[in-house]
């Protein structure tokens, strides 16, 4: 269930081979937040943040290590693992928390 709901979050062409990578063409969608939202609180998920479904946070984090690294399109662990601890002092820094 899971893996379907992420490929609904990934619809991004038309003649995909998986049901679940197919164009929304109706509100009524199986497919829509409502239904798996509905699914999850019927299995006993206490509640469900809709915000913990988007990918924002992880493409914002690759952002900013690609914005460190530069041309460099092959950084190696020591450049990614550098700007991750820069990006944690910087976020510490400016939020207060140690």
């Amino acid at each position: 269930m899971i893996d379907t709901f992420f490929d609904c979050l990934n619809v991004s062409k038309l003649g995909q081979k998986k049901p679940a990578l197919a164009p929304y063409r109706s509100i009524d969608d199986w497919r829509s937040f409502v239904a798996v939202a509905k699914e999850l609180l019927c299995a006993g998920v206490e509640f469900v943040l809709s915000e913990k479904f988007t990918q924002d946070p992880l493409e914002e984090y690759f952002s900013r290590q690609r914005a460190c690294i530069g041309h460099n399109d092959n950084p190696t662990v020591e450049e990614f693992s550098r700007n991750t601890l820069s990006f944690k002092l910087l976020d510490a820094a400016i939020t207060g928390n140690n």
